[in-house]
């Protein structure tokens, strides 16, 4: 779990590691953080068409709506044996582009996000990576909880030195 949070901690880093063996390709800037477009040329209906024809026989997944900065419709698609890949429809010519599939590495960091989320595989998991979650937080309280209970009886052990008259006799976890 903790190598999971690294992961989505660190997103570029841990993009090249686990891509490091696969052929370098130029970063994809993929749409998401820019202002939506108000007016698109295209309808959704009408993307959706486009893309899903470029696409066929893949089922379609997702479609976004174009920003201002890509001026694209963006469709996800998912084949038969569950391979995803996108297809991009430009909103002012309805021109598609089948983007490049998604790298190994990627894959598998998109793996790596539904475990530590707890959305790999049903409600066991879902509890199972609650309890780790909270488990950390559980550790440390009762951590402190124990340090400061010795702390507090080697401080008793001091002040009261008629309890142990021969210091010999303290034993090591009372020390």
């Amino acid at each position: 779990m903790a190598l999971t949070g690294i992961v989505l901690a660190f997103p570029p880093q841990a993009s090249a590691v686990l891509n490091a063996f696969d052929a370098p390709r130029p970063p994809v800037r993929r749409p998401g953080g820019d202002p939506l477009m108000p007016q698109p040329l295209l309808t959704a209906e009408r993307a959706l068409a486009l893309g899903t024809g470029a696409a066929a026989p893949e089922a379609p997944r997702l479609l976004a709506v174009p920003s201002t900065v890509t001026k694209a419709w963006r469709l996800e698609v998912q084949a038969a044996d569950g391979t995803r890949h996108a297809v991009s429809i430009d909103d002012a010519t309805g021109q598609t582009t089948l983007e490049p599939a998604q790298r190994r590495g990627d894959a598998i960091g998109a793996w790596m996000r539904r475990v530590h989320q707890g959305r790999a595989d049903g409600p066991v998991w879902a509890a199972l990576a609650g309890l780790c979650g909270a488990l950390p937080t559980l550790l440390a309280i009762t951590g402190v909880l124990m340090w400061l209970r010795k702390r507090r009886n080697r401080a008793a052990l001091r002040n009261d030195a008629t309890a142990f008259p021969d210091r010999r006799l303290i034993s090591a976890e009372n020390a």
